[in-house]
């Protein structure tokens, strides 16, 4: 009788590992964890499939006993967000219901197709994605993502709120949520973090398959153009002045931008800077004398997915190439002045930014480089949208 209880055991927990599926409740209690200590043991697992077996009147829904396999084999998981403390969060069963108040992480959510998890954005995805993201319109508001909305996120239930690593400080988040809602900070803005943000949420979702897809992605472009600048001196570096979306407002050495830059073979001018805000003199541009000018545009501004229109870009750059000031320095003499979507220097989409980068500061090094083509790419395979928007300008012939 012992021999046929433990092989019915087996037998029953192996087609529970085999077909263990998300499931739709969202009770913080976790399925199994008899003893409350946020675990679900080898002991409590055998236990429940005895209940189970024995039909006892406490006997857990196959449902149940399903998510307590899932639990056991797969959790707890734990991973180090981007916060300025670097804080360990740690997960002790599978996410669900997921608030998000940074689109960065809408846009890498979706990157590793778990925008099913989602109940909720910020007016930020709302407002600025509509055409990007239209399966997550309908969805409720949580407020601004800086600033969200305590009450409007705790009706919704989550488990999980996704947050920008710095912004919303947790006096204004961590701090007035419950405790079984735990806030996750990831930045997915700067190239030097990107692959570790891919690797810990897919981690945390157990979506780690899709995960090195989007990173294979990046790391066998990224290894063409790091392979081609590798050997160039400082020299043969072009000098780049690197402009925000206001005048004269550059780029420091801390910036997304900056880093995109360097990666794709340039200098930037305002590396060391020290002004405050990175705010400089159009005299200080001229001194600096750029070979390259880039600028850098904001979704508001008309670049992006949801733009259909180049009109607005095109204004922006005839504007800085007409300054009076600058008129004489080698970026505006040669007309080696570009636009760039901020979608493309930061987010996830940062990639097909140092490729643009890349043509434009070393045309004979990258003739076969086709950003456009890697846009689309990124685009219908990792979000299963068509390609659209207007990106850069001047826009390649």
């Amino acid at each position: 009788m012992k021999r046929f209880v433990y092989c019915a055991i087996i037998l029953i927990a192996s087609t529970i590992f085999l077909s263990c599926t998300h499931v739709d409740a969202h009770d913080s209690a976790i399925s199994g964890d008899t003893n409350r200590d946020m675990r679900v043991s080898e002991s409590e697992l055998t236990s429940s499939i005895l209940a189970y077996l024995n039909s006892s009147t406490d006997r857990p829904a196959l449902n149940e006993l399903r998510e307590s396999a899932r639990i056991h084999a797969h959790y707890p998981r734990t991973i180090t967000d981007d916060s300025p403390d670097r804080k360990e969060i740690t997960i002790y069963q599978p996410i669900k219901r997921v608030a998000v108040l940074s689109s960065y992480s809408a846009e890498a959510l979706r990157t590793l197709n778990a925008t099913d998890r989602i109940v909720g954005v910020s007016d930020t995805i709302i407002d600025g994605c509509p055409v990007f993201m239209p399966e997550l319109m309908d969805l409720p508001s949580v407020g601004k993502s800086f600033t969200p909305d305590i009450e409007r996120i705790l009706v919704l239930k989550p488990d999980t709120v996704l947050a920008y690593a710095t912004s919303c400080p947790p006096e204004k988040l961590e701090d007035k949520l419950h405790d079984d809602v735990t806030v996750i900070r990831l930045g997915f803005e700067k190239p030097e973090f990107m692959i570790e943000d891919f690797e810990k949420l897919g981690h945390l979702l157990e979506e780690e398959a899709r995960a090195d897809e989007i990173i294979d992605f990046y790391g066998g472009y990224m290894d063409i153009i790091s392979e081609r600048v590798a050997g160039l001196s400082d020299e043969e570096k072009p000098r780049v002045y690197l402009e925000g979306w206001s005048n004269y407002h550059t780029c420091d050495s801390d910036s997304s931008f900056h880093e995109i830059c360097s990666l794709a073979g340039g200098r930037n001018i305002a590396s060391d800077i020290q002004a405050p805000a990175s705010q400089v003199d159009p005299e200080w541009v001229i001194e600096q004398n750029p070979d390259i000018i880039v600028k850098y545009i904001g979704t508001a501004q008309g670049s992006g997915y949801e733009e259909d229109d180049p009109e607005s870009m095109k204004a922006i750059r005839e504007e800085v190439v007409s300054r009076p000031e600058p008129s004489g320095v080698t970026a505006v003499q040669n007309e080696d002045v570009h636009c760039i979507a901020i979608q493309l220097i930061s987010k996830p989409r940062y990639i097909i930014g140092i490729a643009y980068m890349a043509r434009w500061l070393h045309p004979d090094l990258f003739p076969d480089l086709d950003p456009e083509a890697m846009n689309a790419e990124y685009l219908e395979r990792f979000h299963g949208m068509p390609y659209r928007g207007v990106y850069v300008y001047p826009q390649e012939s």
